[in-house]
């Protein structure tokens, strides 16, 4: 069995990620967007639920928090994830 290195780049990284994330929660959004506008769901504002309109507005704002959140997440766990695997490799190499 051939081992090759994954030299991946920041950049190639960021897309990878970049991809992933927004493939995933944009229909994330859509859907809390409309279960919010229902009121199907409710959010905390200063520890009072709320419904309505008024979850719909903490939803927008607090999303690209969660967008960002998990991007660095992601990208972390990917990074770190191909310095491993290299690391490995090259051990095993030797």
């Amino acid at each position: 069995m051939k081992l090759n290195n994954l030299n991946l780049n920041v950049k190639e990284i960021v897309n990878i990620v970049k991809g992933s994330t927004i493939g995933i929660l944009i229909p994330m959004f859509i859907i809390g967007f409309i279960f919010n506008a229902l009121g199907w769901t409710s959010s905390t504002l200063n520890d009072e639920k709320v419904t309505g309109l008024k979850s719909l507005f903490v939803f927008i704002i607090t999303f690209p928090l969660y967008i960002i959140l998990f991007f660095i997440i992601q990208f972390c766990y990917i990074y770190l994830g191909l310095k491993i695997y290299n690391f490995v490799i090259k051990l095993f190499r030797k």
